[in-house]
This record gives structure tokens, C-alpha cells and sequence, in this order.
């Protein structure tokens, strides 16, 4: 799991013949490249910002990134992207004084949560 300069981590773990995890969960992830999206070889889910509010996912790599995950998920991967509208980059770990972006990340935990779940247990 990783989230914003974390999430590069969580997504390179995925790549290579041999992932180094059974899946992995990305919050607002940041620093990504078109080709470590690409290197994905493990079940990921991304848990993004709005891509109009976030500089490091923009509305352009975002659809860049459904495009790449979707040629992936047609090959029988389970891979996956998810934006909350109107929460910026960092919504996830900002939750407590605004009580809908304690909502949507509470939304964001549980998704990833359910995700990992079908992995780890």
C-alpha cells in the first residue's frame, strides 16, 4: 500500500516476472511514469484524487493510465483505477476537520481494503 510518492513504490513492487506481492493498493499516487504502469504484472488498484485537482495524476495521465490498465485487465489482469471527484491530491490522509473528505476516504480505505482481501487471506 502506498500512498502519494509511496504509491510508486506500491506499483513498482507489481512489475517484473516475479512481483514481489500478491497485489498492492495506490492513494493519490505520485512520481508514476507511463511505463511503470505498463511493468504492472500483479493486482493493483489505484484509489486517485481528482485528476483535475491533482498535479501529479492530471485528467491526461489519468486517462493515459485507464487506457494502459485496461489493455491489461482484457489480458485477465485485475487491475483497476478509481477517482473521487472533487478531492484533491492527498484526500485520503486529510480526513478529520471536513466531514466529506473524511467520508470518501473512508470510501478510498474500505475499497483498497476489500481489494487486498481478495489476495491476502
Amino acid at each position: 500500500v502506498g500512498f502519494c510518492w509511496g504509491g510508486l513504490y506500491a506499483t513498482l513492487v507489481t512489475t517484473g516476472r516475479n512481483p514481489l506481492v500478491a497485489a498492492s493498493v495506490v492513494y493519490h499516487g505520485s512520481l508514476l511514469k507511463p511505463e511503470d504502469i505498463q511493468a504492472i504484472n500483479a493486482p493493483i488498484t489505484f484509489q486517485q484524487s481528482d485528476p483535475a485537482l491533482d498535479t501529479q495524476i492530471n485528467t491526461t495521465f489519468y486517462k493515459q493510465i485507464q487506457g494502459i490498465l485496461a489493455t491489461k485487465q482484457e489480458a485477465g489482469q485485475d487491475v483497476s483505477i478509481t477517482y473521487y471527484p472533487g478531492q484533491p491530491h492527498g484526500y485520503s490522509l486529510r480526513g478529520g476537520s471536513d466531514p466529506n473528505v473524511t467520508a470518501v476516504a473512508t470510501t478510498a480505505f474500505k475499497a483498497g481494503l476489500a481489494f487486498l482481501k481478495k489476495y491476502l487471506e
